[in-house]
């Protein structure tokens, strides 16, 4: 268990920023929660450079690896 503790000490880590990519026109964190509480549609359609929505989507359940939706 000792040796544990001193990895864990040697190894130590600190988050010092944070960056997200947030829907509906947020840049930030602050402005995601204020469409969250206005209730604001942020939901897009997939980026086409993501993933190609129009041969992976199916609405066939048993099809492994199927796209649903294709928005986000």
């Amino acid at each position: 268990m000792a040796d544990a503790d001193n990895r864990a000490l040697r190894n130590k880590v600190a988050i010092i920023g944070m960056g997200c990519r947030l829907p509906g026109g947020a840049s930030d964190h602050r402005t995601f929660w204020r469409n969250l509480m206005a209730g604001k549609d942020c939901s897009t359609p997939t980026p086409p450079d993501r993933s190609d929505v129009t041969t992976l989507g199916s609405r066939v359940r048993a099809k492994p690896g199927r796209l649903v939706g294709g928005r986000g």
